[in-house]
Parts: C-alpha cells; sequence; structure tokens
C-alpha cells in the first residue's frame, strides 16, 4: 500500500484485524489494572496483592496445588471418621459412608481446582477418594492391632468388614472421579 505513489502512510493506531491485542478488554476492570480504562476510582498501578480469581477477588483463584491440598484434607477427614465409624457394625452403611467420602473429596479437589481446570482433575479425585478409604481401613487395623489382635491388615480387613471394604473403596473412588468432572 505504501509502495503506491501518493499513498498516505498507515495510521499506527489503526490495526489489522488478524493482531492480537496487547491485554485482554476486561483487564481495565481488575482490582490493581493499568491502562486508559483505569479511571476515577480504579487503581492504575499493579499492585495486587496476588492472583485474581475470574471474578476479580484477591486470592480465590485456584491451581493444581490448591487442588491436591483440599482434596487431600477432605480424604484424611474421610479416613478419621471412617475409621470411628468402623469400630460400629454398620455393614452396608459403610457403603453409604464410603460414597459421602467420594463425594466430598471430589468437590474438595473441584473447589481447589477453581476457575482453572486441572489436567487429570478426575483422576487425582478418584485416587484421594479411595485412598481415604483404604487409609480409613488401615486406621481401625491400627487401632485392632493395639487393643491385641493378631491378623495382619488384608486378613482383618476381610474378616471383619468382607467384600464391603473393598466395595467402599471402589465406590468412593468411582463417585470423587464422577464429581471432579
Amino acid at each position: 500500500m505504501t509502495d503506491q505513489p501518493g499513498a498516505t502512510p498507515p495510521d499506527p493506531d489503526h490495526r489489522a484485524p488478524h493482531q492480537l491485542l496487547d491485554r485482554i478488554p476486561g483487564e481495565r476492570y481488575r482490582p490493581g489494572g493499568t491502562g486508559p480504562g483505569a479511571g476515577p476510582g480504579r487503581p492504575t498501578s499493579a499492585g495486587g496483592a496476588g492472583p485474581t480469581s475470574a471474578a476479580g477477588t484477591p486470592g480465590t483463584a485456584g491451581s493444581a496445588t490448591r487442588a491436591g491440598l483440599a482434596g487431600l484434607l477432605a480424604a484424611l477427614g474421610g479416613a478419621l471418621g471412617y475409621s470411628l465409624l468402623g469400630q460400629l457394625d454398620l455393614q452396608l452403611g459403610f457403603l453409604v459412608v464410603a460414597a459421602f467420602v467420594g463425594w466430598v473429596v471430589g468437590i474438595a479437589v473441584v473447589w481447589g481446582a477453581g476457575p482453572s481446570r486441572i489436567g487429570r482433575q478426575p483422576l487425582v479425585a478418584a485416587m484421594l477418594g479411595g485412598g481415604a478409604i483404604v487409609a480409613g481401613l488401615l486406621l481401625a487395623w491400627l487401632w485392632a492391632q493395639r487393643e491385641g489382635g493378631v491378623l495382619g491388615p488384608v486378613d482383618y480387613m476381610n474378616q471383619r468388614y468382607g467384600p464391603v471394604a473393598w466395595i467402599g473403596g471402589l465406590l468412593a473412588a468411582g463417585i470423587a472421579a464422577i464429581r471432579a468432572r
């Protein structure tokens, strides 16, 4: 275009449709945002405290680490609760408890990830949900050992709970994975 005689040079502020923007359009509305859109009452320099979420609230952005920690805390609480309820003879009620533990772990992983979904989120939730039930069963076995038990962990689980122990672990893992999708 500029090779033609008498042609005016293009306007430097004019952008071709295929060019990318320097920053996203909504950035000027974020707390601590910069640019010409930071009007009265809005900060004009980047001085925010930590990462911001899509809603713009500081410190609420999710991450893979936060998802893992939230899921781990939920799994530890579920394991402790499952082992304490292991002192009661609930039998099939353990399946309901296992399903609830898996559901809570799945929600915790989703909450921890926030709006930024992590890769293999259902797999992480399933491993933590199933691991919570296994950890709860191992805690119940340790309690039995302390009271004078002589069986190994697998023999104890098979004789004390039967197939409910193994089904509960699979159920918690499955529900956690489904909930974390």
